[in-house]
């Protein structure tokens, strides 16, 4: 079976990648546990040193990885620069403490005297990574490189919409030095996901996307007594109230609402506003978001296209239901980029 990798912006496709079968993918498990004594057997400090060179090599073909974010999501140029600049903030920060947070620790026992205690941080293994597509460097990058340097092997799989950038990362990262053996890619969709979590290999789940598949990782691992990590979407609110200062307040909404077109976990998705400052405050949103610049073929977007076509189609269907439910949609009104087009007019929905 093949996964098509398209270009949200035109619609074109990029690539076509091999979604990895049952078999590759206890080979790929094999292939991370092969790699395991080498790099277990390093120290700490060792093992940051790895992360470094990585980093620095990243951003040495900083060009080359953002090429291929602004192919696979639709992003700006700008939000593709903030993927690669985050991203080496995280490895210098995981490379910097990691060997300290990790050491061995020196514990009081009480009245045992003649004894003495410690506690020894130990890896699991092979950890699973299944990460999403809103930020396919950042989310990918980071849990990889935590894995790495507590001494794990990583089998990553990248969200089924932008493989390529965990691809051109695993590139990158090998480029620098670090053993081929320890960060493995598997392609493919949920199902392929299912295998690395169900697989008893695997001593550890990371996952970041949606409430619903968090949901069923959590129940399986729970079956397994698996350890896992679960980072899932969001509904959050910002409250302003009467003595907030309303200039700030209005671009922080607009700016944490639509960056990324609001494709974030963390983005302001709901308002609500002392009713004393509504009507200046909602004023003041809609102006800024009137300002607001995107769609195809533009240099200076504010921000770039939805990532994939069923985004593009919730955002939708939400408006929809908001419109049904009394709500009145201030600007933004019919998106007039075309069937083929997953950009969304900036809008601000009230009442």
């Amino acid at each position: 079976m093949d996964l098509k990798c398209i270009n949200p912006v035109t619609s074109e496709l990029i690539a076509t990648l091999s979604v990895s079968t049952r078999g590759e993918i206890d080979s790929k498990i094999d292939t991370v546990k092969r790699g395991l004594p080498f790099w277990q057997g390093l120290p700490f400090k060792e093992r940051a040193r790895y992360l470094t060179r990585a980093r620095k090599r990243l951003v040495l073909k900083m060009d080359e990885i953002m090429d291929t974010i602004l192919k696979e999501t639709g992003k700006t140029e700008f939000d593709a620069l903030v993927e690669v600049l985050v991203t080496s903030e995280i490895m210098r920060f995981v490379a910097k403490k990691g060997p300290a947070v990790l050491s061995d620790e020196r514990r009081r026992i009480g009245l045992l005297k003649t004894k003495r205690g410690s506690v020894h941080h130990l890896p699991y293994g092979v950890v699973g990574i299944i990460s999403p597509w809103n930020y396919p460097l950042i989310l990918t990058a980071g849990p990889v490189v935590q894995a790495l340097i507590g001494g794990n092997g990583v089998l990553l799989k990248p969200s089924e919409y932008t493989p390529l950038t965990a691809i051109k990362m695993k590139e990158i990262f090998n480029e620098s030095g670090l053993p081929d053996e320890i960060l493995q890619v598997a392609i493919g969709a949920g199902n392929v996901g299912r295998q690395i979590v169900n697989s008893p290999e695997t001593g550890f789940i990371c996952f970041i996307g949606s409430v619903g598949a968090g949901r069923e990782i959590a129940v399986a691992c729970a079956q397994q007594l698996k350890p896992i990590i679960l980072e899932l979407g969001g509904k959050d609110p910002v409250i302003v109230l009467e003595d907030a200062d309303l200039e700030r307040a209005a671009k922080a909404v607009v700016w944490g609402g639509f960056h990324n077109a609001g494709q974030t976990c963390i983005s302001v998705e709901r308002v609500y506003v002392e009713e004393s400052v509504a009507d200046r405050f909602v004023e003041r949103v809609i102006e800024l978001a009137r300002r607001l610049r995107t769609g195809p073929g533009m240099d200076d977007s504010d921000f770039g296209s939805m990532t994939t076509e069923k985004q593009r189609n919730r955002v939708h269907l939400q408006v929809e239901d908001a419109k049904r439910k009394g709500g009145r949609i201030a600007i933004g009104g019919e998106d007039d980029f075309g069937q083929e087009a997953f950009f969304i007019q900036p809008k601000v929905v009230v009442d």
